[in-house]
Formats: structure tokens, sequence, C-alpha cells
């Protein structure tokens, strides 16, 4: 694949213009931010004792990056280009990329402070980051563009968390307690059907 790679500048092709003056030419930007992942890691590592070279160098780890469609090119040509060159890193295993999430009817931008902030959901709902966490996973936009929106936040919650699968615990917390004296017995593994054993291998894996 890489033979048939074209060379790509390195700089801007365009003189950066500051109050009308030229200040010259600037590094390409995704020959540089990527760069900030092994830094993050450098720094995570550092502040908990750990290796962060097992997470980029190391032969026997796999690689994900989750990315937004609009950044393929950048996440599965450039930086892999750039970790290739160095020779001692490892290079993308997978690279999922989603779709795009809009917010009530726009689509999301920092720059116009059109998002969702975690820390204002944060404080001014305690201790239910649980509830957005469900709500965006459910609608991650995995084939198709999806749409964010407070009042599918509200419908989830209600009718999903609380009415589906609250009631589920309720049921089973109810009658754990009423006929097994609130404990969970041991599963006889002979009794289990084919359908059973099926269930139960998949959800192990997921485990794993």
């Amino acid at each position: 694949m890489w033979k048939h790679l074209s060379p790509t500048e390195l700089i801007n092709p365009k003189s950066t213009i500051s109050g009308n003056k030229p200040i010259g030419k600037v590094l390409y930007v995704w020959l540089d931010a990527p760069i900030g992942y092994i830094s993050a890691t450098k720094q995570w590592a550092l502040d908990n004792d750990k290796n962060w070279e097992l997470y980029w160098k190391d032969p026997e780890t796999k690689l994900v990056n989750f990315i937004g469609k609009d950044n393929i090119v950048f996440h599965c040509i450039i930086f892999p280009s750039i970790l290739k060159a160095h020779g001692e890193f490892i290079l993308p295993d997978n690279v999922p990329a989603n779709e795009f999430m809009n917010l009530q009817g726009d689509k999301i931008s920092t720059s116009r402070n059109w998002a969702v902030w975690v820390h204002e959901y944060l404080d001014e709902l305690p201790g239910r980051e649980d509830e957005l966490r469900y709500t965006l996973i459910a609608n991650m936009p995995e084939t198709k563009d999806s749409e964010f929106t407070w009042q599918d936040y509200q419908i989830k919650v209600n009718n999903e968390l609380v009415a589906a699968l609250g009631n589920f615990v309720n049921r089973v917390v109810v009658l754990t307690n009423k006929y097994y004296a609130g404990e969970v017995p041991a599963v006889d593994l002979a009794l289990l059907t084919d359908a059973d054993k099926l269930v139960l291998d998949k959800y192990m894996k997921v485990q794993i």
C-alpha cells in the first residue's frame, strides 16, 4: 500500500497572515497533532507509574483509533506513515470511524459553544452521569448521522432505563428475595440447554 502513496506537503503551502503581515510557513496540523496522542500517553504513564511504551511500541498491543468519518485519511494514512517512518512504533490495528452526532438539529461545534458540556451536565445533574452515558451509547452514529436531543434523552431515561431496565432489575430482586432468601442460587450446568450455553458463551466473550 505504501508505495502507492504520493508525496504531501509537510507545511501549509500558503503563508500565514497575521495583521496583514506574512509570518512565514506553518506545519500542517495533521502531521503534528497526532503526536499529542503519544505525549498524552507518556504524561498519563508518568502520573500513574506505568510504562507508556507498552501502549505504543509493544508488538502484542493492538492499537485502535476511534475517530469521526472526517478524520479517516489522517488516521489511516498520515499518522500511520509517521509511525512507520519512525520505525519503533506499532501501527493501528483497527480504525473504527463513526458518522456524526448532531445536537438539536445542528452540527456540534465547540467554537460556537454548541455542545453538551460534561462538566456543566454534572454540575446541574450530579450523580446522573450514567443516564447521559446510556443515551450517547444508544445514539451512537455507527451507520448514519444521528441526533441528540434533550427530549430523546428524557424518553430514553424514563422509558428504557426506568420503565424497562429498572422494572426488570426490581422484579429480579423481588423474586430472588421471595424464593431464594435473597441469594442467587448456584447454576446446575447439566440443566442448561444449547441455547443457554450459546448465550453464556457470548456473554463470557464480551466480558473478556
